[in-house]
């Protein structure tokens, strides 16, 4: 799975003082799973070190200019951006991780300022992280600033690790008993993540009205993309962990009971993680032999030593 990043976020010393950005979770522990495609727009036309380049609105538009120079750069970074564009699309890219409040990479919130220097109560996104999400709108894209809330970044690990099941289902030639299968083991997923999109996914693939294979495929996937960028909410995720625990109530003894109970409750009032209905749901599917929960994404949308689902704060 191949990841693209602002390069100064692995360490590499490419930033405006000829150093880095490192960080951890980027270089160390999401590293273990990825293959990173690093980029930085601005050392190729700006070089090492730099002088540093901000956003200047001129007569509407958008410019990245020299802080002390005012040369205007925006030509050959908007070449540059377009040419790792390209290289990102052939090597399929899961997701994009930025560097934030740069004038190139910052996704969201970087100052603009006008012609005579003083910053505009507007901000804007990077030229190149704009461009970026014109291009590919669906691609999980986050920056480094926003990954340290755990409620973003165990949603963006959950989109990354789907967006590539998706991309490898899709280049495998599915027929379309591949693609009822795929679902199937979504469900659960996607129906934490929106009911209505998950609806229309299953109306889709029931395909009443005898639609091609392929505009089935290009139809089911422009909804699971937007399925998978929406974030999790304990809501959502309660009533699905109902849902789960209606495929067990046959099953399970007074005392079981009880404790899934008392776990999804406490899970829906912000007093335990996810991690515990999620780990006592498994543990019944398993020992009754449940294997459609047991096939269910839901419960591992990515390696489970991540962690992240034992945080309280990644739910809200």
């Amino acid at each position: 799975m191949k990841i693209g990043v602002s390069a100064c976020l692995l360490g590499v010393e490419c930033n405006w003082s000829a150093g880095h950005n490192r960080y951890p979770f980027v270089s160390e522990d999401l590293a273990k799973y990825v293959e990173y495609v690093p980029l930085c727009p601005e050392a190729p036309v700006l070089g090492v070190p730099r002088e540093t380049i901000r956003l200047v609105k001129e007569e509407g538009r958008i410019k990245v200019k020299g802080h002390k120079s005012e040369r205007d750069y925006t030509q050959p970074l908007t070449q540059i951006s377009q040419e790792y564009l390209k290289r990102l699309e052939e090597e399929g890219v899961c997701g994009f991780i930025l560097k934030a409040k740069s004038p190139t990479c910052g996704m969201e919130r970087v100052k603009v300022y006008n012609p005579q220097g003083m910053p505009e109560r507007e901000s804007e996104a990077g030229i190149f992280a704009k461009m970026l999400r014109q291009a590919m709108p669906h691609l999980p894209i986050e920056e480094d600033g926003r990954l340290y809330d755990a409620w973003i970044k165990e949603n963006f690990i959950m989109q990354i690790f789907a967006y590539e099941s998706w991309r490898l289902f899709s280049l495998s030639s599915p027929k379309m008993g591949d693609l009822v299968h795929f679902y199937t083991r979504y469900k659960f997923l996607l129906q934490a993540k929106d009911e209505r999109l998950y609806r229309e996914m299953g109306r889709v693939v029931a395909n009443s009205d005898q639609k091609p294979l392929g505009e089935i495929l290009l139809q089911f996937g422009e909804l699971f993309l937007r399925a998978i960028a929406k974030k999790n909410k304990i809501s959502t995720t309660y009533n699905v962990l109902e849902h789960c625990a209606g495929f067990l109530k046959n099953h399970l003894t007074p005392t079981q009971k009880e404790e899934l109970r008392s776990a999804m409750q406490e899970f829906r009032e912000g007093i335990v993680p996810l991690v515990l209905p999620v780990r006592l749901l498994r543990l019944y599917a398993k020992q009754y032999g449940i294997g459609y929960l047991q096939d269910q994404i839901f419960f591992e949308p990515y390696p489970r030593d991540f962690a992240l689902r034992s945080d309280l704060k990644a739910y809200k």
